[in-house]
């Protein structure tokens, strides 16, 4: 059975520049981007594997470098096939300054335990 993967370009309902795009882990079993749109980040679990598709992420500013403000991560346990949407903090609105840039990492995890596993070796970026 195929899984139909979303892509970056379906993750909102315009394209926009500042999306970042979809980044995959090491295993090629989960995917994460960004959308500019609301300011939130997505987890794509793509495999049927007993894991876990967790996005890690973390804000910094454009101009001042070591301004980091690293999110929590998104965890999504909902298994294949399904994805998550969630804003940096978990709050909806969230305070998200504008023109922050976002940067991401997709992972596999253990959920019940909490611990990620492998990452993926290519950072996404999008802007807020």
């Amino acid at each position: 059975m195929t899984t139909a993967m979303p892509t970056a370009a379906m993750a909102s309902d315009k394209p926009h520049s500042r999306n970042g795009p979809e980044t995959w882990d090491t295993s090629g079993h989960v995917s994460g981007w960004f959308e500019h749109k609301g300011d939130k980040l997505v987890a794509w679990d793509a495999v049927a594997d007993g894991k876990s598709a967790v996005l890690a992420a973390r804000r910094q500013h454009w101009y001042y470098h070591d301004m980091r403000y690293y999110c929590t991560p998104l965890w999504n346990a909902k298994g294949s096939g399904h994805l998550v949407k969630r804003t940096c903090d978990g709050k909806d609105p969230a305070y998200t300054p504008e023109g922050w840039y976002m940067f991401y990492f997709p992972c596999t995890g253990e959920y019940a335990g909490r611990e990620m596993g492998d990452c993926g070796a290519m950072e996404g970026m999008g802007v807020t």
